[in-house]
């Protein structure tokens, strides 16, 4: 489920990845809504496809998007997360990993991290648009709580996520 927060141009909208259909989910009571999806992908196969609704509150302008935040949860290595739109990629993130002492042993699932910017302002016209999650991680994992995507010039009437799925 997304929530938008903000007035006026500027927008931030938070979708939760657990809202995702057929997402892999794992109680959390650290992350936002007490779940985040699970995500193993050794060779970034496995996806999360978002499709974004871009509606310009004023028609002569473009949208502007950029994701502000990916926040996640980490026991093990450092994993990647690259987010690829028209099939390049806009920008990525290095998970955390795991301390040293605990590495491995299940108790850094719950502590949610912040990556803060992922990508940099990109404009859009009116359309439909599709944003590829792609990570790719070691053996555990990684964790998704929510993303963060920032508009500018959105209408308040139409929510820029319409939709978002999870490819296997």
């Amino acid at each position: 489920m997304a929530k938008t927060l903000g007035q006026g141009d500027r927008r931030y909208t938070e979708l939760e990845f657990e809202s995702i259909a057929n997402a892999p989910w794992q109680w959390r009571s650290n992350a936002s809504g007490n779940k985040t999806m699970r995500l193993e992908n050794l060779n970034g196969v496995k996806k999360i496809r978002f499709t974004l609704c871009a509606e310009p509150a004023i028609p002569t302008q473009e949208v502007g998007l950029a994701f502000t935040d990916i926040q996640y949860s980490n026991d093990g290595l450092s994993d990647t997360i690259t987010l690829v739109f028209n099939n390049e990629p806009i920008g990525s993130i290095v998970t955390t990993p795991s301390k040293e002492k605990r590495i491995f042993k299940g108790h850094e699932w719950n502590e949610i991290q912040s990556s803060g910017r992922v990508t940099m302002m990109f404009f859009v016209g009116e359309g439909m648009y599709h944003v590829d999650l792609v990570a790719v991680t070691d053996d555990w994992g990684v964790e998704l709580d929510k993303i963060v995507l920032r508009t500018d010039n959105q209408d308040p009437n139409v929510n820029i996520f319409c939709g978002a799925t999870y490819i296997q």
